[in-house]
């Protein structure tokens, strides 16, 4: 049965095939815009990265990559985006007074006024002539042109904000600027310009999107390894190696086939060894302001040297951008799990989560709160639930301190309600009372980025169960504290 689940999923992309191709890049082009707009300058170099590998390799996208990169000042991939769109001559104008404003960021002034010249040889916007010819004047006086007019001086050191229309040198089918509110002096007219086309041309040949993953390996130690046999403290204390690999490939435009493989080995308990495998169907879908994104999810797991589960995951992930660094995300995610060998039917059965995220942006850093309710309608066992239903809340805190450290505090709170089992041999053993677990769990984690796709990092995470309902001689297991320290390199790519 599960095989043929897996069949159905690589079998969607070719159901869907059609629609998929059918797609076009345009809507990552116009949420590069509004993310530009709302400040969100690296949330837009995405989206028009993405725009551009799904077949809008326009010149328009190229410059508001160069904008986007101008705003996060990292001027050298700015320059490179603003010489691949002066390749078009309706952008030469502007990309050419821009470069001459990043040139001079770097340092480079006479490099700056020979591009502040060669803007004044463009046709165009003849307030790009007058701000070139400034920058000239502060540069290199003995240089500057007449063509600008001395009454237009007054502007000088401040510009209004741009039309919401282009100007005639930059005015194409469906193109036209998104006005920013912004009071910036003229230095900072880059900030102003980001393209939008409300008509886009199907393209000739569609880019594929790129091919991502990432490989963590760590190093740890756990002073108390759960017993997933009872889901609780086993009292053993070990080392252990932990692994994790992950790729997405994209499918066409709009689905994407995922991967996962995680592995965590304990030298000292053998026994207690973990591995999963997971192979997933993503489609992202844009309808209106919400990003909805259904996917379909095999996973099939080991314990110890037994065959542990075999999972078949539905979800549907929905998003919204409540403006600058805010985000709502709703998932509902249920799962039907299966016993792969018959030595865990306890936990046979399906499982139901419903998952509510806030995420804002603070003076500290990145803030995210998160509720989940979970249910469950497991297998059980004549004298033990394994159904709980569970609560949990998060809030987590992410900031960049000192040294370009990166450090993540978590806190969790989950309450798990398991029902009474009407067993009498349960209610003499005392484990078929009904009960409940409460949880406290604090996450740290600091790393730093050591090469462009290295990071290197420390995490440490403090465990509470403490259980209520049952037999501290009988079932003391169920409440339990552990620590679980590592020391992890990631790669990405």
């Amino acid at each position: 049965m599960m095989f043929r689940k897996l069949i159905l999923i690589l079998a969607l992309p070719l159901v869907f095939s059609s629609a998929v191709m059918a797609e076009s890049g345009e809507h990552y082009l116009k949420e590069g815009v509004v993310a530009f707009k709302e400040g969100r300058y690296q949330d837009a170099v995405a989206y028009f990265k993405r725009a551009r590998d799904n077949g809008i390799a326009t010149s328009n996208v190229s410059y508001n990559l160069g904008s986007s990169y101008y705003k996060m000042n990292e001027y050298r991939q700015a320059r490179a985006a603003f010489i691949e769109a002066a390749k078009n001559t309706k952008f030469q104008k502007f990309s050419w007074y821009n470069l001459g404003l990043i040139e001079r960021k770097l340092g480079n002034n006479d490099d700056a006024v020979k591009w502040f010249r060669k803007a004044l040889t463009a046709e165009g916007n003849p307030k790009i002539d007058r701000l070139a010819n400034q920058m000239i004047q502060i540069l290199s006086p003995a240089e500057a042109t007449t063509k600008s007019s001395p009454r237009d001086s007054k502007d000088s050191r401040e510009i209004s904000t741009p039309a919401s229309k282009p100007s005639s040198s930059l005015k194409t089918s469906g193109d036209k600027f998104a006005a920013l509110n912004t009071t910036l002096g003229y230095e900072e007219f880059v900030a102003d310009l980001a393209l939008d086309r409300t008509h886009i041309k199907r393209p000739k040949r569609i880019k594929s999107r790129k091919i991502r993953g990432g490989v963590q390996v760590a190093l740890g130690n756990d002073d108390n390894v759960i017993d997933a046999n009872n889901n609780s403290g086993s009292g053993l204390s070990s080392t252990y190696l932990e692994s994790f690999g992950y790729v997405d490939i994209p499918l066409g435009q709009n689905f994407t086939l995922s991967g996962d493989i995680y592995n965590q080995r304990f030298p000292d308990v053998s026994s207690q060894d973990f591995r999963l495998f997971k192979l997933g169907i993503h489609y992202t879908h844009k309808v209106g302001s919400l990003r909805i994104a259904p996917a379909i999810i095999y996973g099939q797991s080991q314990f110890g040297s037994l065959d542990f589960q075999d999972i078949m995951d539905y979800r549907v992930t929905v998003s919204k951008r409540l403006g600058k660094g805010k985000k709502f995300l709703f998932r509902f995610r249920y799962s039907d799990i299966e016993d792969a060998q018959g030595s865990f039917t306890q936990y046979e059965g399906d499982r139901q989560q419903y998952r509510f995220e806030y995420k804002t942006r603070i003076a500290l850093g990145k803030l995210r709160f998160r509720y989940q309710i979970e249910t469950n309608d497991r297998a059980n066992t004549v004298n033990r639930d394994y159904s709980p239903t569970r609560n949990d809340f998060r809030i987590r805190l992410k900031q960049k301190i000192f040294a370009g450290l990166t450090l993540s505090t978590e806190v969790q709170y989950r309450i798990s309600s398991y029902d009474p089992i009407s067993n009498t041999a349960a209610i003499l053993a005392e484990r078929g009372r009904e009960r409940d677990d409460d949880r406290v769990r604090f996450k740290l984690d600091l790393s730093k980025k050591v090469a462009k796709d290295w990071r290197l990092g420390f995490r440490w995470v403090y465990t509470d169960n403490e259980s209520t309902g049952v037999s501290a001689a009988s079932d003391s297991s169920d409440s339990y504290s552990k620590n679980d320290v590592q020391i992890y390199a990631a790669w990405s790519f």
